[in-house]
């Protein structure tokens, strides 16, 4: 007995996503649908009412019916009034929401390389900071301190002795001479 197993994409996407069916309506095409087309470069978003639950909702096209002879879609986004009539969604959410997986992840490098480059900036200006710090105590006389702060860690004071700093300044004259 000879067992062939077909493997149908119809069928998967029937059961991953939405099939539409008579609760379904298609909506005309608005001009926030046309201006979330433009925004997010895809022509495969449609916004559809759902008879049921009285919504409006964003989705994409997995198979559509006049080229794969089925309804098939995925929702993107849930909406109580109509998105041309109050129910819209800001574009800018919408971009990220439905931004390809290529650009997604280009933009999450470019976010964690910013990160890196504050990062090395911040550690950058506590080092020009640590090395001040050692330069006046020299001046002052203080050799001995000044090279304890140059050996040792320098980090970011915590706001907790910023605060008892600030406090113990108050009211009085602090000149440089």
């Amino acid at each position: 007995m000879d067992i062939e197993m077909v493997f149908d994409p119809i069928e998967l996407a029937m059961q991953d996503g939405l099939t539409l069916d008579e609760r379904h309506h298609i909506c005309v095409e608005s001009q926030w649908l046309r201006a979330v087309k433009r925004t997010t470069g895809r022509d495969d978003l449609f916004v559809y009412y759902h008879k049921e639950t009285n919504n409006f909702v964003l989705a994409q096209w997995i198979y559509t019916p006049e080229k794969d002879g089925v309804a098939i879609c995925t929702e993107l986004e849930v909406m109580e009034e109509a998105p041309d009539r109050g129910g819209w969604i800001s574009l800018e959410y919408i971009k990220s929401r439905c931004a390809k997986g290529d650009e997604m992840v280009k933009t999450l490098k470019h976010k964690m390389k910013e990160a890196e480059y504050a990062k090395k900036a911040e550690k950058e200006e506590l080092l020009e900071k640590r090395t001040a710090a050692a330069d006046y105590l020299r001046k002052q006389g203080k050799p001995e301190i000044a090279a304890s702060i140059e050996s040792g860690p320098y980090a970011k004071p915590k706001p907790e002795t910023l605060d008892i700093l600030n406090n113990g300044a108050k009211n009085r004259i602090i000149t440089s001479g």
